[in-house]
């Protein structure tokens, strides 16, 4: 997978020929920063959450792994 820094707290997840797969977005909450999964679901044509995480590499994990 190839990881895409889209701003400060923005990641676009992507195949190795470029496909999207997903973005991972950084959020404060009120326990601390998380990093928000979204994978992109061609049957909606919209990003779905797909979990919220500790750290960047778990939540690009998730994307990797996920179907």
């Amino acid at each position: 997978m190839r990881v895409d820094a889209r701003g400060e707290r923005l990641w676009r997840v992507s195949t190795p020929t470029f496909a999207v797969v997903g973005h991972v977005e950084l959020l404060d909450t009120a326990a601390g920063e998380i990093f928000l999964a979204k994978r992109y679901s061609p049957t909606y044509a919209r990003f779905v959450d797909h979990g919220r995480f500790w750290s960047l590499d778990d939540a690009v994990d998730c994307l990797r792994l996920g179907g």
